[in-house]
């Protein structure tokens, strides 16, 4: 049932509406929202004669339902919800596109050598590259440099402390770099790493991103040939010399360094030159050496070290944030060799020789270690029932083959000798002084089934004791310690047979008179210790034996020397865990008929040579000469005399 509406209440209010929504078009929807009855909505309605509206239908006067104040505080929440939803999914929009930015859209990256040679003069590279729809303002591109390297020059210029560029902008998809030069001060085997990182705002934007990049550049070679002999003991106020020898090598950029030696306060330079610094100026390229003399006026304390560094003086210059430059000196140090000596002080001076020498020197497998020691009375008394006891701490040492005119007591890795051995250790008056040797030899690398590692040495100390027992002490008299070389072998063949009993030789077996035969000469190195640089084989051939220029080798360079008539095989370097290196080369010989009969020699001894890495100790060895017998071919043995 319809309900009359009140012309003074709702009707005024509805009609005005009613002619609002006309003048919009969409009456009836307007209605279907704010109109219905309690149980029937009155969609749609339709004017009667009088001008009232009806429900379709029936005709009834319609109705304005009370208005319901929730319903409107409901839709005004919700609509807050929305607004909210959007704000935060406008803010995840541009947050993760500033994102994707430092993921996709910027590329940036550091290029340069990966290894160099102290003093070399070296070039890096710096790209970027704005990949994104955006320009990129307030860009800021960072390079740390290691301690070791020395800026020399930028294009384009940096703005402050040679590393920090500021570029205004960077526009949409385009790239640009910065190149700058620069030099590695450092030892052998640094590793310099050269961080780079750029900062930017994208255009329109508030945050900062940025990308960051990096590379690592090995100094591999500091160019030199260094070698430094120290005393590995000195006697108190008695002078020794330390020798620092230097060469450069044919890749080497140094013209010049600095010799600096710091020692404690118990140590004293000899000379007028007290400040232990030496400066070595235009390096020729042959060997040089430099002798640094001193003493002890004191045992110093355990463990106190002496320390000689190497060092490039260069001149920095350093950009401040105001754009002002200063230059400064500094030293950069590519070589340090640092020792701790024993210092002897007491009535009976010691001192050790190894083959010459008294400094720790490199030796090698099958050496024979000739040992030399000498001892004095440097008090006012006179020693009475000394003993001197030599300890060789290695498994390496072949003790079958001790030689000792003394006959000392040999015990547990030690040999003693006491007045029973040496007469004169009876009783040493004051001042009184002599000698006595003894010599062991080296075992062979064949004789070494496991070696305790790759760092193999040979320590030998020193010590007495004056009517006392002697124990072997922490803290010996003197002592010596021999690194041994790597174990590089070399086998030398002439066949005319191969291994596998296939014939490569050419001509006549045995030779005979008048008729060309050829051989094939095989050299083979094997290495499995320690790295070698500088290997060099040589022979000559014997008189009448020609050179067929016929050389195959897969590693170093091959020449024949006419005027020597040597062959010259020479390899930069050979790794520990490389491939034997081959070579193998062609020989041929026409007898003359003088020789009928005999057995020809066809190449002279061979001559090895080369650089051990790590000890710095040189290796050189002969092979036996080779002749048309062919001691080296199963089926060509014993077939060189010529018919």
């Amino acid at each position: 049932m319809s309900q009359e509406v009140k012309k003074n209440d709702l009707d005024k209010d509805f009609s005005v509406l009613l002619k609002e929504r006309e003048r919009q078009g969409d009456i009836g929807e307007s209605l279907k929202e704010i109109y219905q009855e309690e149980g029937d909505a009155l969609i749609p309605a339709s004017k009667n004669n009088d001008g009232n509206y009806i429900k379709e239908n029936s005709m009834a006067t319609i109705s304005r339902r009370d208005a319901n104040p929730w319903r409107k505080i409901t839709w005004t929440f919700l609509l807050l919800l929305l607004v909210l939803a959007g704000i935060s999914w406008t803010s995840f929009l541009i947050f993760n596109e500033g994102s994707r930015l430092n993921t996709k859209d910027i590329e940036f990256n550091i290029s340069g050598p990966e290894t160099a040679t102290v003093g070399q003069e070296l070039v890096y590279d710096v790209q970027y590259k704005n990949l994104s729809p955006f320009n990129l303002k307030d860009v800021e591109i960072y390079v740390n440099y290691p301690s070791s390297f020395v800026f020399v020059d930028a294009v384009p210029a940096p703005i402050a402390g040679n590393h920090i560029w500021k570029l205004e902008q960077i526009d949409t998809k385009r790239s640009g770099r910065i190149e700058f030069k620069g030099r590695l001060l450092a030892a052998a085997d640094t590793q310099a790493i050269f961080p780079a990182a750029i900062t930017y705002r994208p255009e329109n934007f508030s945050s900062t991103f940025g990308a960051d990049s990096g590379l690592t550049t090995t100094v591999n070679s500091v160019g030199l040939n260094i070698n430094i002999e120290a005393p590995s003991f000195f006697n108190v106020k008695e002078e020794a010399a330390i020798t620092v020898k230097y060469a450069k090598l044919k890749e080497s950029y140094l013209n010049n360094f600095k010799v600096i030696f710091n020692a404690g306060d118990d140590f004293s330079l000899s000379g007028s030159d007290k400040s232990g610094v030496w400066t070595i100026a235009n390096l020729p390229d042959t060997q040089q050496q430099l002798s640094i003399k001193g003493q002890y006026a004191a045992k110093p304390a355990a463990g106190e070290k002496l320390k000689l560094s190497l060092a490039a003086p260069q001149e920095i210059k350093v950009i401040n944030e105001a754009g002002e430059v200063t230059a400064q000196t500094k030293d950069y140090v590519f070589y340090e060799y640092e020792w701790s000596p024993i210092v002897a002080a007491g009535a009976l001076n010691l001192s050790l020789t190894v083959n010459g020498a008294t400094a720790d020197k490199p030796v090698n497998f099958n050496d024979t270690l000739n040992y030399v020691v000498h001892y004095k009375n440097t008090s006012e008394a006179t020693l009475k029932n000394i003993i001197i006891m030599a300890t060789i701490d290695s498994s390496l040492v072949d003790w079958q083959t001790l030689q000792d005119e003394q006959k000392g007591e040999v015990k547990e890795g030690a040999i003693i000798w006491t007045k029973e051995q040496i007469r004169n250790l009876a009783a040493v008056k004051p001042n009184e002084e002599d000698s006595f040797g003894f010599a062991v030899k080296i075992k062979g690398r064949e004789q070494i089934k496991d070696l305790p590692s790759a760092d193999v040495k040979i320590r030998t100390a020193l010590d007495y004791s004056i009517d006392s027992a002697l124990n072997k002490a922490d803290n010996p008299s003197a002592q010596i310690v021999n690194a041994v070389n790597s174990d590089l072998q070399f086998n030398n063949e002439v066949r005319y047979f191969d291994r596998q009993n296939i014939a490569v030789g050419e001509g006549p077996l045995p030779p005979k008179v008048g008729q060309k035969t050829s051989w094939h000469v095989y050299w083979t190195l094997t290495n499995s210790l320690h790295d070698l640089e500088n290997i060099t084989v040589s022979a000559a051939l014997a008189g009448g034996v020609r050179w067929e220029n016929n050389a195959v080798n897969a590693i170093g360079v091959v020449n024949y020397l006419s005027d020597r008539r040597v062959v010259n095989w020479t390899i930069s370097s050979l790794d520990a865990v490389a491939q034997p290196a081959l070579l193998d080369f062609v020989v041929s010989l026409t007898p003359p008929a003088s020789a009928k009969n005999k057995v020809l020699p066809l190449l002279n001894q061979a001559r090895v040579e080369a650089k051990d890495k790590q000890t710095g100790g040189v290796i050189v060895f002969t092979a036996k000469a080779k002749t048309t017998n062919l001691e080296d071919d199963e089926l060509g043995k014993g077939q060189g005399k010529v018919e």
